[in-house]
């Protein structure tokens, strides 16, 4: 995992114009559905109590991707108005790939298709920065999500307050 912030940052006082940029290794991941179970334990007439828990593998990539922010954040406070949020997703190319299919994915020729989707990437990001790196998520008025290949799969992630 490697946070970083812009080099003009790291000597001027916070005023809320910098870019925040955040990258860390390892295949990205999506927002997952929570998962749902019910308790054997019977009350009354009822068959149990049902609730509900995140997915752990996405609840565990939140949590890497928080300790990233705070890094990146160095003690910072939060932005407050709006910003842009820019993401790209690094996925190493399938092993079903043929070699000339696996250069070409490598080389930008191909678009990444399968398995995650942009907007489960994305909602997966917006929720782990809120409360560091901006209040809410809310605040996230525009930006980019791209899904590409890499032989280092990792996420990298630019956040900037959005100039009126």
């Amino acid at each position: 995992m490697r946070s970083t912030d812009s080099p003009s940052d790291r000597n001027s006082p916070w005023e809320g114009k910098s870019l925040i940029s955040i990258t860390m290794t390892g295949t990205p991941v999506g927002q997952a559905r929570p998962r749902f179970r019910r308790t054997p334990i019977k009350l009354k007439k009822r068959k149990g109590i049902s609730y509900s828990y995140p997915e752990p593998v996405s609840a565990a990539y939140k949590l890497a991707l928080r300790w990233c922010a705070l890094i990146a954040m160095a003690g910072r406070k939060p932005f407050t108005g709006p910003v842009i949020v820019n993401i790209i997703a690094y996925f190493p190319p399938s092993m079903h790939l043929s070699r000339q299919g696996r250069k070409d994915a490598l080389a930008g020729k191909h678009d990444h298709l399968i398995r995650i989707d942009k907007d489960n990437i994305e909602k997966l990001v917006l929720d782990s920065l809120k409360g560091i790196v901006y209040v809410d998520d809310k605040q996230a008025v525009d930006g980019n999500t791209r899904k590409t290949y890499s032989e280092k799969p990792r996420i990298e992630i630019e956040v900037t307050p959005r100039e009126d």
